[in-house]
């Protein structure tokens, strides 16, 4: 089974946005009675209109840091705070690891995890799978125990089994030498797939077996 595999580009955060000077000032001015009095409030060059340009100079100083502040709960765009989300969901953990990662897929890492609770369908799974950089597709395990048989032979799998079984086949990646059938020596440490088979192990339905395929086996 196969999904399409775009993932969608995720807009900047709009729940805070700062106003420029120029609004900022015009707002301070409304709040200010009509009238003879206080007619300078809207005149560009007026001593009164300048004083509002000044006050919301400084606003805006206040609303920049909000905007950061607000920008950095947004996992999309959190730096400062990406430790924060990090120990909050307990991450680095047995599956997702934080050292040697990139920015995005720090970030990436917790949306998913985030997202795990509602992985259920194979469908799931690919998406999953793509959203963290993989190209995947999920075959079950009868395609696998007929002849003429396809790599990897469920051997010694009874009938039940191969039913419940899935050949997960990383379309974009060749097999690593790390994993078995492994050639020596032996390079530990080197396939980036290992994020992507610990979290489907995990996360499996209970009865399904989970085999792992190569685009060069």
């Amino acid at each position: 089974m196969t999904t399409n595999c775009t993932i969608q580009i995720i807009p900047p955060q709009d729940r805070y946005l700062k106003y420029s000077l120029i609004a900022n000032t015009q707002a301070l001015a409304n709040y200010l009675p009509n009238g003879e009095f206080y007619r300078a409030k809207n005149i560009e060059d007026s001593n009164l209109r300048k004083f509002l340009t000044g006050v919301s100079t400084e606003i805006i100083k206040i609303e920049n840091k909000l905007k950061e502040l607000a920008d950095d709960y947004y996992i999309w765009t959190t730096d400062a705070l990406l430790t924060e989300w990090e120990r909050a969901l307990g991450i680095p953990d047995t599956c997702f690891k934080v050292e040697g990662k990139s920015l995005d897929m720090r970030r990436r890492q917790i949306i998913a995890k985030l997202a795990l609770s509602n992985v259920q369908t194979q469908e799931d799974f690919i998406f999953l799978a793509c959203f963290l950089g993989f190209d995947i597709e999920i075959e079950t395990g009868t395609s696998h125990g007929v002849f003429p048989m396809q790599f990897p032979i469920l051997l010694g799998a009874s009938a039940k089994q191969i039913r419940f079984t899935w050949v997960v086949i990383f379309k974009d990646r060749l097999r690593p030498s790390s994993v078995f059938p492994a050639q020596f020596p032996i390079l530990l440490g080197l396939d980036d797939t290992g994020v992507l088979r610990c979290l489907f192990t995990k996360l499996k339905p209970a009865e399904t077996r989970v085999v792992f395929r190569y685009s060069n086996d």
